[in-house]
């Protein structure tokens, strides 16, 4: 995208060691191909935290709108929509590209091996941090479309009204 070292990367992913497994890539790894490597692990790393951010700021301004405004229950679901969708994108990109940076994770490290240097990024915080994210957006998705199916409850909880008791729903005493 608009990183020179993403082009090399993807380059040099897509050319060289898309052929090779993770033995042949330990056999046949250049110092070249381990920079570009760490490049792009550093390029995704940031990419992976500046979405996270750019996601939580949008969604958290949003939210905080319809919480601070009253609003028709219709108004209200109106309003929930960009949240809602760009929550659920954003939990499926997340977890979409989760193998991919596995794959990658295991490329730096066998390429490490191969050319027995002492240090490598922690590469393998990549996916994991991929499926965290995915994760808040997996619950911020089930807690926006929850409020844009029930719009009284926010109202509820603005006016410190209490959520109705089962007891109360069903008609027993």
């Amino acid at each position: 995208m608009g990183s020179p070292f993403h082009s090399l990367g993807v380059r040099i992913y897509a050319t060289h060691l898309a052929v090779w497994d993770q033995k042949e890539v330990a056999v046949k790894c250049k110092f070249e191909y381990f920079n570009a490597l760490v490049e792009l692990h550093k390029y995704y790393l940031d990419l992976l935290i500046s979405s996270e951010s750019f996601y939580l700021g949008i969604v958290g301004a949003v939210v905080a709108y319809v919480a601070k405004v009253s609003l028709s229950p219709w108004q209200t679901r109106i309003t929930l929509v960009v949240p809602a969708i760009l929550s659920s994108s954003v939990s499926w990109g997340y977890f979409s590209g989760y193998y991919k940076l596995q794959e990658l994770a295991g490329w730096i490290q066998s390429c490490s091996k191969s050319l027995e240097l002492g240090w490598a990024p922690h590469s393998e915080i990549l996916a994991p941090l991929s499926l965290l994210f995915a994760g808040i957006a997996a619950f911020l998705s089930i807690g926006i479309g929850t409020a844009f199916a029930f719009p009284c409850l926010i109202e509820r909880a603005k006016n410190n009204v209490p959520a109705p008791s089962p007891s109360s729903i069903g008609g027993g005493s």
